[in-house]
């Protein structure tokens, strides 16, 4: 887009909530993504609560050496008052002088997980920054339900555009229109980018265009090299961490404790005593063969991962399951009981107890989830793997 109109012309907002881990996993990514930020030209951040899974002194450490400003107008370290993070930004573009803000719905205020940090009044905050910054242009990032964002923005003046920082595609490639305020949803998590063009009219005044979202797939636009280079060397720290923790986990696993009358995992060579044909078919199928796509990319001893890749991990309702590759290596791959359920009970009593012979849509969307196969397709894949 740089390219097209120019670095002048161009603003780029990242709407928050770009985290998903805690602990020192959590603080490695928040570096990484920081630093790809960074090398894009991203221009700011508007804080959302997930970006404060690493704790709010551990994000406070990495604003302070990240280029990129971190926004929140009504987030304040309780203990003083003060704001925790600049409350706008004010930057020049195109001749215009445009002022961002963001804010957090109050209501969160605990998923942020520290005491210290308080959530005043949005509306107060929005319109505090609007009367003091003098601006051409006022966006504010809201990271709010959409009803809770629709109601401050029907109570403030003069807000050119709104951005939902939370529940991304609400509206799609729509934008609503609150009194003068033009309101869009966030974009799919990094996977698509959306932009609006604010086009001046005659009367001085702005028009701002629907949103227009462009996939940020590998087959239409190329992994920039530098940043695969960092990404590479984030999943070899990663490899090496969950290998060095792989006993912690075990040990954690040891002490689980599941319900009495819970059914419990049995593995593919125990079906395969009574149902050679069916499960014959099943080794030519992807979902047998799933292990293997995750030791082609290194993951295979990344529990966020193996999840969808082997049977019974973390199902607390019966034991067996798979949780590890040397200790339960029978248990890899996506097996009979990953869909129709634990076998235990069925091998017990064949003929009194019977597992469910089609896995239900509901079962399947535990693993192919939109963010993770934006093009399954229920009925198609289901012929895909029959057997």
């Amino acid at each position: 887009m740089k390219s097209e109109v120019g670095s002048e012309r161009l603003l780029i907002v990242n709407a928050g909530d770009n985290l998903s881990k805690k602990g020192e996993i959590g603080i490695r990514q928040a570096n990484l993504i920081m630093a790809s930020y960074s090398l894009m030209g991203v221009d700011l951040v508007a804080l959302g609560t997930k970006d404060f899974f690493i704790g709010a002194d551990e994000l406070k450490k990495i604003a302070a050496v990240s280029r990129i400003p971190f926004v929140c107008a009504n987030l304040h370290d309780s203990r003083g008052g003060v704001p925790y993070f600049i409350p706008y930004l004010k930057i020049n573009r195109g001749k215009q002088r445009i002022l961002i803000t963001s804010v957090i719905d109050p209501t969160l205020e605990q998923k942020l997980g520290d005491k210290k940090l308080s959530l005043s009044d949005p509306v107060k905050a929005i319109e505090n920054v609007r009367q003091s910054i003098s601006h051409d242009i006022f966006i504010v990032v809201c990271n709010a339900r959409v009803n809770r964002a629709e109601k401050w923005v029907s109570q403030l003046k003069n807000v050119d555009l709104v951005v939902l920082g939370k529940y991304i595609w609400f509206m799609g490639n729509r934008k609503k229109v609150v009194g003068s305020t033009a309101v869009v949803s966030n974009n799919n998590r990094g996977k698509a980018i959306a932009y609006v063009d604010f086009i001046r009219l005659s009367d001085g005044s702005f028009r701002i265009t629907d949103p227009v979202f462009m996939s940020l797939s590998e087959k239409k636009i190329p992994p920039d090299p530098v940043v695969a280079g960092m990404v590479d060397e984030y999943e070899k720290w990663l490899r090496e961490y969950n290998i060095k923790n792989r006993r912690k986990r075990l040990q954690k696993l040891g002490k689980t404790k599941f319900p009495e009358a819970a059914g419990f995992y049995v593995g593919k060579d125990w079906c395969v005593r009574c149902h050679q044909k069916i499960v014959r078919s099943w080794e030519k199928t992807a979902h047998a063969r799933a292990m293997d796509s995750l030791k082609n990319r290194e993951k295979e001893f990344d529990p966020d991962c193996l999840r969808c890749h082997v049977t019974g991990m973390g199902d607390k309702r019966a034991g067996g399951g798979f949780t590890d590759t040397v200790i339960t290596a029978h248990m890899a791959g996506v097996q009979c009981e990953a869909c129709h359920g634990p076998a235990g009970p069925h091998l017990q009593a064949p003929e009194q107890v019977h597992l469910q012979r089609i896995p239900g849509r509901e079962v399947c969307l535990k693993c192919h989830t939109p963010d993770r196969d934006a093009d399954f397709n229920y009925d198609a894949d289901l012929k895909k793997t029959a057997h």
